[in-house]
């Protein structure tokens, strides 16, 4: 009995351990170190941001912030001008919330969100205010792919707009040892009940 006993309490803290892995999990990138690291490297590891100034390079506005650019070289041609930053897709899939500072030269300045499947989350005027940050945020039920920054004119976005405090939140996901393991548990609790009960 002793033995059914230390099994079932081995099974529900093995269970309580592998459920709390599966909870929600939020990070930032306040860009206090040089790129690509910069302060947790989840960002730069898991989309194609860049900084404009170039790897290594600290903000121009002090220790915090990043000069964005997508990095495909495409600098104002034509009548728009967009900086496009996907994230990796099982990344982006996982993602519950997105959060971002901008600040900007560039007048006419938009930021527009997506989720996994290509839907518009957001699609907000961005201030042109130098120096002065304004916080844009979204959540999601599907995923977030990414975000775009740009304007209809010719105005260069890339080396003239700055972002800080990327947050993002992983959303929870079930992991199946740890059903697997509440399962077990249940099932001991079970036979001790039929056992003592017989």
């Amino acid at each position: 009995m002793n033995k059914i006993i230390i099994s079932f309490l081995l099974c529900i803290l093995s269970s309580s351990q592998a459920l709390a892995t599966i909870a929600p999990t939020n990070l930032l990138e306040d860009f206090n170190a040089p790129f690509p690291t910069w302060e947790s490297n989840w960002l730069g590891l898991n989309s194609n941001i860049e900084n404009y100034y170039g790897s290594g390079a600290t903000g121009k506005q002090g220790a915090g912030g990043l000069w964005i650019t997508d990095g495909d070289g495409i600098r104002a041609g034509g009548l728009t001008e967009t900086v496009e930053i996907n994230f990796i897709p099982s990344f982006g899939s996982k993602l519950s919330h997105f959060g971002i500072d901008i600040t900007t030269y560039v007048t006419g300045l938009f930021i527009q969100v997506f989720d996994i499947s290509g839907n518009t989350l957001l699609n907000s005027a961005v201030p042109e205010k130098q120096g002065i940050y304004h916080n844009f945020s979204v959540n999601s039920d599907n995923g977030i792919s990414g975000f775009n920054l740009f304007t209809n004119n010719t105005n260069q976005i890339e080396g003239n707009t700055g972002i800080d405090n990327v947050s993002v939140t992983l959303s929870s996901v079930p992991v199946p040892s740890a059903v697997w393991f509440l399962s077990s548990g249940l099932i001991g609790l079970l036979s001790i009940r039929k056992k003592v009960s017989s």
